[in-house]
């Protein structure tokens, strides 16, 4: 269903977002390495080998790069409450 949806939206439809990037390609990029930890993580907890394709794991490092280091990323929202 949010596959449908995000791919029906496009990925330049503007919507709310938690990190300044108000897009429905944010969320589904954001949804895409969501998915693969948490299936890692169950995968690795079953004891069963899971690797991750070297693409998606480039975008997630990439990601997580811009979201920590922009203005409105986690670390600067954190502050404003402090």
């Amino acid at each position: 269903m949010l596959v449908g949806t995000l791919r029906k939206a496009g990925a330049d439809t503007e919507v709310w977002a938690w990190a300044g990037i108000p897009t429905s390609g944010f969320w589904a990029r954001r949804m895409t390495h969501e998915l693969t930890v948490h299936r890692a993580d169950a995968t690795l907890a079953a004891g069963l080998p899971y690797e991750v394709a070297p693409d998606i794991a480039a975008d997630a490092i990439d990601e997580w790069l811009q979201l920590w280091s922009s203005r409105s990323g986690p670390c600067r929202m954190s502050r404003l409450g402090s």
